[in-house]
């Protein structure tokens, strides 16, 4: 269980990456359009004797898949280690992936979920809760590799949405009509990891059947009615 501390802790530490990306402080500019982020931060983070070497992940970059990255470059920083990715023949970048010293990672993307800047429209579709649920998985796997012990608290959020409205693809139902998102940030409730191997579909169902709801349907239909994970 998270203690009322830590949760305070982790929740400052999610504001804090937020706001900094929201007033561009980050090791890299993002392409100004609606972002996710996600965050996975280890119980320890604050601890200072407790620090990863993560330099030597420079040695696995095929593995430091940003989200939604097609191809990727790479920079060690005052913050740790990053991946990045930038549209062809641009120096705008569109995802990035950073792991801090003290075991956190951090992805954020402005390519998922797809945005209509036009109609003020976020969409949503298995497509996007496979991309990360896939994304999760390796980097909990890397932050394994690396030493980070759990339990982890697994973060999501959408950036800079003022005004949108999330819609959502499904041949399965007929939505009712959703409500434009009244806040610059939307935040989900957070998930702990409180150990590695966990079924990373199943506890990411509750977050992605919110999104769902926020689209005006009654769940993620990424899952049976049974609430299982639907292959492919």
């Amino acid at each position: 269980m998270l203690s009322a501390n830590t949760t305070e802790q982790i929740r400052l530490f999610r504001t804090d990456r937020i706001n900094k990306i929201i007033s561009g402080e980050t090791n890299v500019s993002l392409l100004e359009r609606p972002k996710t982020i996600l965050l996975l931060v280890p119980f320890s983070f604050l601890d200072p004797a407790v620090r990863y070497d993560v330099n030597r992940l420079e040695n696995i970059l095929g593995e430091l898949r940003p989200i939604d990255g097609h191809g990727w470059s790479f920079q060690h920083n005052f913050d740790g280690f990053m991946t990045y990715s930038s549209e062809i023949d641009s120096s705008l970048i569109y995802s990035y992936l950073q792991f801090f010293r003290h075991g956190s990672c951090e992805a954020v993307s402005v390519t998922i979920p797809a945005v209509d800047q036009e109609k003020k429209h976020l969409w949503v579709n298995i497509a996007f809760e496979n991309e990360l649920l896939k994304c999760v998985e390796k980097y909990l796997q890397i932050q394994k590799d690396v030493g980070v012990e759990p339990p982890l608290a697994l973060l999501l959020g959408f950036i800079s949405v003022n005004g949108y409205t999330i819609k959502a693809m499904s041949t399965s139902a007929f939505p009712q009509k959703a409500i434009p998102i009244k806040t610059d940030v939307l935040v989900f409730p957070e998930i702990i990891v409180d150990t590695y191997g966990m079924d990373i579909a199943q506890m990411l169902k509750p977050v992605f059947d919110t999104i769902w709801n926020a689209a005006g349907f009654s769940r993620s239909f990424g899952y049976d009615e049974k609430g299982q994970r639907i292959k492919g």
